[in-house]
């Protein structure tokens, strides 16, 4: 069963009132009071407010029965129905002014009351839910992060929401009531003519809802917007058309992301085509060469270098040089000394890129010189990097004129310099596989040289010194068999002095192939014993420091370290040109270290290391490889030499890191 509506009666003649409230209650209606003024009836609504009031048009009090209506209506949602014997024109427009409900002529007729409140109830409760609707769609509306203009037929605005405001410039306020064009003024991205978005086109409705189209929004501080504009029409079940709405977004954001997407697909394409030039070769001149021409012409600067670095000697080199007409060629393979606080700058510098807007202003020591003579002006340097190992710079300079670089053009610049970084990286693993296999087919053929030499002087050995004592023992027995006496005890006296010198040697041969006394009392005595020979054969003092090698070690442990030392004293009596040499061996748990130094004629440690033609250096250092330790050489003509050897006692040193290092060095 429905409630009943309550009905709250404003009448100042009491039996009229209670004629309605009879007639109410007789209708189903439920009074909740009558009041006499319109004051009474304020405070009234207070304590049980009603659905509907029935109003006199003429009540007495200071306020009148439309001044109290406008008051139920607008403060409190109560809406009115007006009681009246009869209304002048001049009541009936101040009536209309609170907009009332309906109107009931005195004397009352019991069916028209009804129809009257029922239609004002149902009236009333249509318009909350339309009001309901529309704060709905105006929050909607407001909070959406679209631009939403809503104008009427006539093309003047009703609703702007805030982002709409912030675009346009204009606040709801000013706007409402404007012509669109006048708030929404579009121009055409291409011509900059004004768009009229209200135009009459047949189809322009349709068009405009099924395709959003871009343009741009001149705001009214004179700002040009991108923007993305849709629009539909209002429109009812006819057809007809009652307004537009017009919703669009400012695109700057996305057209950046967009452009910048192009830029880095426009870069990366460049980039590759640069990898594939580079990366198909291997000779490290060629790499060098390639990847300087692509940087200039990539770039369209006027020259470029490559800088590789050494760290061994803090040497910068000028490796490979580019430019138009040829004026860098003359610097290439220069050698630059430089400060060790200028590496490690260069290290320290978190930045990929180092831009000099003008050299002339500042002193880049030892490059100042150059910049001068060739009237350098603007250089660009970006580190050239094997993971953390700098190995150069990859450098571009302008000539006779200063440029400001674009971050298009640096992040190619950064982008270059990573994919010389590579092709140097592996153009110099290339050269150290291939200088490997050139290397070990020289060692492979020296072995056979060497295995053949030592049999061809073993093989001489027996014939020349122990085939001849032999061969006179023989001759020493043969004729034993017919003497006797004196004579006999002669001849075995030569014999006994025969077999005497047969067992020195075989002792000596055996000595110099391999020290038995090496197995048999351990490192310590056997180098005691190799110094004292050594000494006596060379006339060259050994001065022989150690400590902690007291105890054994392993096998290959102690043959390495023999055949070390006895290489090293073997080169020092044959090119050091001393008489004097110095020997330290130590150990702890986990190393063993020897150090062997001269103060002779000292050599190029690199030119031998890398020379096909001499084995000496290399074969040590290939038996320290084995035992997994590290070899370095100190050394450089007129100062002498010094080799240090580090052998692992237990887990191998980490020689592959080390040995890339020096070679990207």
């Amino acid at each position: 069963m429905m409630a009943r509506a309550k009905v709250l009666i404003v009448e100042d003649e009491r039996l009229i009132a209670l004629d309605l409230n009879n007639l109410l209650t007789d209708l189903g209606y439920q009074v909740v009071g009558a009041a006499a003024s319109g004051e009474e009836a304020l405070k009234m609504i207070q304590e049980d407010k009603p659905d509907i009031a029935l109003m006199d048009l003429r009540l007495s009090g200071t306020l009148d029965g439309i001044q109290a209506a406008d008051i139920l209506y607008s403060k409190y949602d109560i809406p009115v129905i007006f009681l009246t014997t009869f209304a002048g024109e001049v009541t009936l427009r101040r009536s209309r002014a609170t907009e009332p409900f309906g109107f009931l002529f005195k004397p009352f007729d019991e069916k028209q009351m009804f129809v009257t409140i029922e239609v004002a109830l149902q009236r009333h409760e249509l318009e909350k839910k339309i009001k309901e609707g529309e704060r709905w769609l105006n929050t909607i509306l407001r909070s959406i992060g679209d631009g939403v203009i809503v104008n009427d037929a006539n093309g003047q605005i009703r609703f702007v929401n805030r982002v709409a405001e912030a675009l346009t410039g204009w606040s709801q306020d000013d706007a409402i009531g404007q012509p669109l064009n006048a708030v929404f003024q579009i121009i055409d991205e291409k011509s900059q003519q004004p768009i009229e978005i209200m135009t009459q086109q047949p189809g322009i409705w349709e068009a405009s809802a099924e395709k959003a189209f871009e343009q741009l929004l001149v705001s009214q501080d004179g700002r040009k917007i991108p923007v993305q504009i849709s629009a539909a029409p209002i429109q009812d079940n006819t057809g007809e058309g009652h307004g537009m709405v017009v919703a669009f977004r400012d695109i700057s954001s996305q057209r950046q992301t967009l452009e910048e997407i192009r830029r880095q697909a426009s870069r990366t394409e460049a980039l590759l085509a640069v990898a594939k030039q580079v990366n198909s070769q291997l000779d490290l001149e060629h790499v060098l060469d390639t990847v300087l021409r692509e940087t200039a012409l990539g770039l369209r600067i006027d020259a470029a270098g490559i800088i590789l670095y050494d760290d061994s000697n803090s040497q910068f080199r000028l490796a490979a040089t580019y430019s138009c007409d040829n004026r860098l060629d003359k610097y290439r393979g220069q050698v630059f000394n430089t400060p060790r606080t200028f590496y490690e700058t260069l290290i320290a510098n978190p930045e990929p890129v180092v831009v000099i807007p003008d050299v002339r202003r500042i002193f880049l020591k030892p490059f100042d010189q150059i910049f001068r003579d060739e009237d350098i002006r603007t250089v660009g340097i970006a580190k050239l990097r094997m993971g953390e190992t700098i190995m150069g710079t990859l450098n571009i300079v302008t000539i006779g004129q200063v440029r400001q670089f674009t971050d298009d053009e640096l992040a190619i610049f950064i982008g270059l310099a990573d994919q010389a970084s590579i092709a140097i990286t592996n153009a110099r693993l290339f050269e150290q596989v291939r200088f490997g296999r050139e290397r070990l087919k020289a060692l492979s053929k020296e072995l056979v040289t060497i295995q053949e030499n030592e049999r061809r002087s073993l093989a001489r050995e027996l014939h020349d010194q122990i085939g001849q004592i032999l061969t006179g023992l023989q001759f020493s027995l043969e004729t034993c068999k017919n003497l006797s006496g004196e004579a006999l005890k002669h001849n075995l006296e030569e014999a006994q002095t025969l077999v005497k010198n047969l067992m020195g040697q075989i002792r000596e041969l055996s000595l110099s192939l391999r020290p038995t006394m090496l197995d048999d009392l351990g490192l310590l005595p056997t180098l005691l014993w190799h110094f004292e020979r050594y000494q006596r054969q060379t006339g060259i003092q050994v001065l022989f420091s150690h400590a902690g090698i007291d105890g054994r070690f392993s096998q290959e442990i102690e043959t390495t370290v023999y055949r070390l030392v006895q290489e090293a004293l073997t080169n020092i009596a044959r090119y050091a040109g001393v008489q004097e040499s110095e020997v330290h061996l130590s150990s702890d748990d986990k190393l063993l270290t020897l150090t062997v130094t001269d103060h002779g004629r000292g050599f190029n440690p690199e030119e031998k290391l890398t020379s096909l033609s001499t084995f000496g250096l290399a074969g040590m250092k290939e038996r320290v490889n084995l035992l997994g330790g590290q070899l370095e050489i100190q050394s450089a003509p007129g100062v002498g030499t010094q080799i240090q050897v580090m052998l692992p006692l237990s887990q191998p040193l980490e020689r592959r890191k080390h040995e890339r290092n020096r070679l990207v060095s």
